[in-house]
This record gives C-alpha cells, sequence and structure tokens, in this order.
C-alpha cells in the first residue's frame, strides 16, 4: 500500500548538560505524518553542520566520508521501502525503521506479548474478570518491565530467550529489589506464566 506522504530528515541532537563537543546525528522517517527516529551511529562537529541540507559542510575528506555514510544510509532507507512495496505489506515509518535495524517481524517480544494479553483481559473487566485481577495483571506487567532493564539493560526481549535463568533471575529479583514474599513471588510468577 502506497503511503501519502514521506519524508526523511539526519539531523543533531543535543544530549542534556551538553557543553560542546561531537553531537551525535539521528534518521528521522516520517510517513503519513508519523515519525520514527534512529541513530546514525555518527558524530560530527555542530559548527561543520548543515541542518537544512542534513549532511556535514566542507570539502575535506572527512565530510566527504560522512556525507557518503549518510548518502549510503539513506539509499538503505529506500531500499527498505522498495522491499515492502515488493512484498505488499504496509508502509509506516515504524515497518521502514524495523527492515533497518532488522528486526523480524515474526519475532515475538516478552512485553509485548503480555500487553496484549492485558488489553484483552481489560476488553474483558465485568464479564471474565474483576478490576483488581487487571490491577495485578498491570502491576505484574510493570514489574516484568523494571526487571528486564535491571537484568539486561534492553527495552524488551525475545520471547525464544525465556529459559529457567530467566524465571530463576525474576523470583530473585522480586525477593531481593522490589522485597516480595515469597507467596507474593509465586502469584506474580503465575501471573507472567499465564
Amino acid at each position: 500500500m502506497l503511503e501519502k506522504s514521506f519524508g526523511l530528515l539526519f539531523f543533531m541532537r543535543k544530549p542534556k548538560n551538553y557543553k560542546n563537543g561531537l553531537l551525535p546525528i539521528y534518521l528521522k522517517i516520517t510517513v503519513n505524518g508519523h515519525p520514527k527516529e534512529l541513530s546514525a551511529k555518527r558524530k560530527w562537529d555542530p559548527s561543520k553542520w548543515n541542518s537544512a541540507a542534513g549532511r556535514a559542510t566542507g570539502t575535506k575528506e572527512e565530510s566527504r566520508e560522512l556525507n557518503y555514510y549518510l548518502n549510503t544510509l539513506e539509499q538503505k532507507v529506500y531500499e527498505a521501502k522498495k522491499s515492502l512495496m515488493e512484498t505488499d505489506k504496509l508502509i509506516t515509518s515504524a515497518a521502514i525503521k524495523n527492515v533497518l535495524i532488522g528486526f523480524d517481524e515474526s519475532q515475538r517480544m516478552i512485553l509485548e506479548l503480555f500487553q496484549h494479553h492485558n488489553e484483552q483481559m481489560k476488553a474483558l473487566e465485568g464479564i471474565d474478570f474483576a478490576p483488581g485481577t487487571i490491577e495485578r495483571y498491570n502491576t505484574s506487567y510493570e514489574h516484568t518491565k523494571q526487571f528486564i532493564f535491571w537484568k539486561y539493560k534492553v527495552s524488551d526481549k525475545d520471547i525464544k530467550e525465556l529459559n529457567f535463568e530467566f524465571i530463576s533471575e525474576y523470583a530473585f529479583w522480586l525477593k531481593s529489589i522490589r522485597k516480595c514474599n515469597h507467596n507474593t513471588t509465586m502469584k506474580y510468577l503465575g501471573n507472567f506464566k499465564r
């Protein structure tokens, strides 16, 4: 499906407490007014940057190398868009970003599935589930999210990585960091298992 609007922009973002020095370069992909950003994995001197063009200024070798890299990255965006079109997939900024970072759409993420489960429960509130039950599952989701970040320093993990070590570390985290007693820990693990 063709998009109504498409935009691509390289820009620099100042981190908190920035004083001077090199800045990271980001790529913003916008499809139908919905932007997604990703790091270009390069840093550059902001005094040698043309914001309007989204490129390095100057004719020195380092400027030419950076611009060549950014042009290559831009070409990869168009190739990702083309591959989505060829496979009749919906063209969105998220879909293009996923192609660029190598995210497998068949990949199933723990928190994504947990959130979907909780949304289904919420839809059945008052029919199959009491508000307190839904609140417990939402709390369990938040604990799982915090644990994954604490242990793995990532925002989510593939469900294929779920193993005994994950569960035992999660139980340890609930007891030691969250200060849950044994029974409460078992309830949270039961919610997670479901």
